[in-house]
């Protein structure tokens, strides 16, 4: 008997766990990140059959002045449903349109069986790539294998002194805030993340080993940061910043050089580094240069998908506010 339950967490994990196609932001520690942060609501759904979980989808509800939707998930690009059965994801959808009838958005690197996509008026949209790099040879052969461009930025960055070392305490996240806020705001006029949000990161994911911080020093400061999420076998770079007045030491490449080398001397076998929009052509050679694959991901929508307004007038008035507004809007914006 078959049977949908919203918000049931009791076996969540471990399902996800086991499903081959889970990725770190199906968790229930991702969840508890956003909803702690930004205070939406989840709408996780579980189907049953014979007491046995055979799917799960994560949603929340992101409601606010500039949307209204049913979101797998926010701040995530690999989510979307995960079943044993076409059959069971059929009755999983049909249950949430039904049930809600919201506009629905659905962010996943796992394409959606066409016959789905016919049956609900799926719209599928390809607008990024991920990128993924094999690590399970080792950190010679990544090395050997990348291009000597990144090669020669590693060693320029040790020949100045930069020292890349693991945060140990959740004090020193502020100072992450502090460069990715500016840089944020001065180069992509896009509001940052609030500091609340890296507290919960490391309040939420620290206790059961689902995050690796570092920073980048050049004489005692921090010039840059990296955050990787930790699932199963792969490692994910989540989020990079680097105070751009001290780029000429190559911080970005000191700091992922230093994570591929932590993810393969702790046995893991894929170091993911994010999506990237397919017009982002410079974004995308750079992370080819390290020895990636790329490939196209889609997302998914169900309601109207008509062409939003541009925001590039919001990035141009963002862009020129002090830093210290930005600090304060920013975390109502962000989404």
């Amino acid at each position: 008997m078959i049977k949908i339950k919203e918000n049931d967490f009791s076996d969540w994990n471990k399902f996800i766990q086991r499903n081959l196609n889970s990725t770190f932001f199906h968790t229930i520690e991702w969840k508890n990140v956003i909803e702690k942060t930004y205070g939406y609501k989840p709408k996780y759904f579980t189907l049953y059959d014979d007491n046995e979980i055979k799917a799960v989808f994560p949603l929340f509800h992101v409601k606010s002045f500039l949307t209204n939707k049913l979101l797998s998930l926010p701040f995530s690009f690999a989510a979307g449903p995960l079943y044993v059965s076409e059959k069971y994801l059929d009755k999983l959808i049909e249950y949430i349109i039904h049930s809600y009838n919201n506009f629905l958005e659905i962010r996943t690197i796992r394409y959606l069986p066409q016959k789905i996509i016919v049956k609900y008026s799926l719209h599928e949209k390809f607008n990024n790539y991920v990128s993924l790099l094999d690590i399970t040879h080792g950190f010679e052969f990544v090395w050997n294998n990348m291009s000597k461009k990144h090669r020669n930025a590693i060693r320029k960055s040790k020949k100045h002194g930069v020292i890349v070392s693991e945060v140990s305490s959740k004090d020193e996240l502020k100072t992450y805030f502090n460069i990715k806020n500016k840089l944020s705001a001065r180069k992509h006029g896009i509001p940052a993340e609030p500091l609340k949000y890296y507290y919960n990161l490391w309040d939420i994911l620290s206790p059961s080993n689902k995050v690796k911080i570092f920073y980048a020093y050049y004489k005692g400061k921090v010039i840059g940061g990296i955050i990787l999420f930790l699932h199963k076998d792969e490692v994910l770079y989540v989020s990079g910043a680097s105070d751009e007045k001290y780029l000429y030491y190559q911080p970005y490449n000191a700091l992922i050089w230093k994570a591929i080398k932590w993810s393969c001397e702790n046995n893991y076998k894929k170091f993911n580094f994010g999506i990237s929009s397919v017009n982002n052509t410079g974004l995308l050679e750079f992370k080819k240069r390290w020895g990636t694959n790329n490939f196209k991901i889609p997302t998914y929508y169900y309601g109207d998908v008509s062409n939003k307004e541009s925001l590039e007038w919001f990035k141009a008035i963002w862009s020129k506010l002090p830093i210290s507004l930005t600090k304060i809007f920013g975390k109502y914006l962000v989404r």
